[in-house]
């Protein structure tokens, strides 16, 4: 069985995470501006844990198998490294596109992770300059899709302020560009502040 075919399954679980995400929230609506900080897993009865004891995973190294989890089997970790998040598949299941922070790069970029060669390491398609988010393969595959604020300058903007809760900032000189899934042809979709 082709690799691409066991991922093809995941393709709903992936736009259920697309529906749910900070990207895909509709302005104005709670999850557009800040993200609720997730809560301990449920009281879990596994051998070796008390029983009714919370399980809490958030801000550290885990196993990728959660005691008690009852839905997820045969989790494969993809990355190795870094800050990687908002990871959505190609439609052929085979590709990953996911926002990344580590060296060399100060705040996140995009890269394309070929799931068929688990050796292969992910591929930058951003330009390496500023903050980028919210990446996407058009349907056909050929093409991408991303925010980057890359033309306000080479440097990672100023992070938000982080005292009041998690907030996802909204950049003046975000804009929305186009790619060809190398990165390569870029194209400016956007001209409007954030």
């Amino acid at each position: 069985m082709k690799t691409s075919r066991r991922y093809r399954g995941l393709l709903p679980l992936a736009a259920a995470t697309l529906a749910v995400s900070g990207c895909a929230a509709r302005p104005g609506s709670p999850s557009a501006a800040t993200s609720a900080t997730p809560a301990a897993a449920p009281a879990t009865k596994e051998p070796g844990v008390g029983a009714g004891a919370r399980v809490s995973l958030e801000g550290t190294h885990s196993p990728l198998e959660v005691p008690g989890e009852k839905h997820l089997r045969n989790v494969r970790q993809l990355t190795f490294g870094g800050e990687n998040a908002e990871a959505y598949w190609s439609t052929d299941g085979g590709r990953l596109i996911f926002q990344s922070t580590h060296p060399p790069f100060a705040c996140d970029q995009i890269f394309v992770l070929d799931i068929e060669d688990p050796k292969t390491e992910p591929r930058l398609v951003s330009t390496g300059d500023g903050r980028t988010t919210c990446a996407y393969f058009f349907p056909d595959g050929k093409r991408i899709l991303f925010s980057s604020t890359h033309l306000g300058g080479r440097s990672c903007p100023k992070p938000p302020d982080m005292s009041q809760g998690y907030v996802w900032a909204l950049y003046p000189d975000y804009d929305v560009f186009s790619a060809d899934e190398d990165g390569k042809n870029l194209t400016r979709l956007t001209a409007t502040p954030g």
